[in-house]
């Protein structure tokens, strides 16, 4: 038996695959509580500030994409200047350069910004929950049937 062989019928036991997938789901849920919290918590106490989108910067090569990269000035006149967290295939993108939107900036870490756009920022933490909650509920059936 070789390794593969092994590692498949490590794996094809209940209790490890739901033990994976359970702490998979976990790790899933952590990440994106921890998402939706610090979004919650900049749009609270943070700056909303103008911003331009000045480029776009390729994120993958192999899967031509690219996010816009905004360009703002804080309070205290520092030009911050960071791509997108989200990404679009090429020439897809909803921002063309030139266009202006608004930035919600935490003022004791200017780099940290999320766009004033619900749909776009705000529901990759939620989609990341469910996703994580998903998999916490099928490990917990896997491990549990037999």
């Amino acid at each position: 038996m070789d390794f593969l062989d092994q590692l498949r019928e490590w794996f094809g036991r209940n209790e490890v695959m739901g033990a994976f997938l359970l702490l998979n789901g976990l790790w899933l849920l952590i990440t994106g509580y921890r998402q939706f919290s610090g979004r919650r918590r900049v749009m609270k106490k943070g700056i909303r500030v103008k911003a331009s989108v000045v480029g776009f910067e390729d994120v993958r090569e192999e899967e031509n994409n690219t996010a816009p990269v905004v360009r703002f000035r804080t309070e205290m006149g520092d030009l911050i200047e960071k791509r997108l967290p989200f990404s679009n295939t090429k020439g897809l993108s909803i921002y063309k350069q030139g266009d202006e939107l608004e930035v919600v900036y935490d003022p004791d870490r200017p780099r940290v910004f999320y766009t004033d756009d619900n749909y776009l920022s705000g529901v990759m933490p939620v989609m990341i929950l469910v996703i994580g909650l998903i998999v916490v509920i099928w490990g917990v059936w896997i491990y549990f049937r037999g």
